[in-house]
C-alpha cells in the first residue's frame, strides 16, 4: 500500500531546516575537483542572487566556468547527497 502525501511544507527562509549549511557545504563540494575554494563570505554575499548573477560573480573571482565543466549541475545537486544518511539537518 502506498502513502499519499497529505501535505508540504516550503521552508524557504532555514527556519526548520538548516539549509543554508547545506549550500555552502554544497559549493565546497561541487568546487573542489577544479580547485576552487569560495570562502563564507563571498557565499553569503550570494544569497538571494539569480543564477546569472552567481555566476558572473563566481567568474569575475575565479575566471571563466567553461573551464570547470559540471561545476554549476554538481552544486545543484550536490546539498541532497548527504541526507540519506545524516536525515534533515
Amino acid at each position: 500500500m502506498s502513502k499519499k502525501i497529505k501535505a508540504v511544507i516550503f521552508d524557504q527562509d532555514g527556519l526548520m531546516f538548516d539549509t543554508e549549511r547545506l549550500g555552502l557545504e554544497g559549493w565546497t563540494v561541487a568546487g573542489a575537483p577544479y580547485g576552487l575554494r569560495p570562502d563564507e563570505a563571498f557565499l553569503r554575499e550570494l544569497r538571494g542572487k539569480k543564477a546569472d548573477e552567481v555566476r558572473d560573480a563566481f567568474e569575475a573571482r575565479f575566471g571563466s566556468l567553461h573551464q570547470f565543466p559540471g561545476f554549476l549541475r554538481k552544486r545543484g545537486s550536490t546539498p541532497m547527497i548527504g541526507l540519506p544518511n545524516t536525515g534533515f539537518p
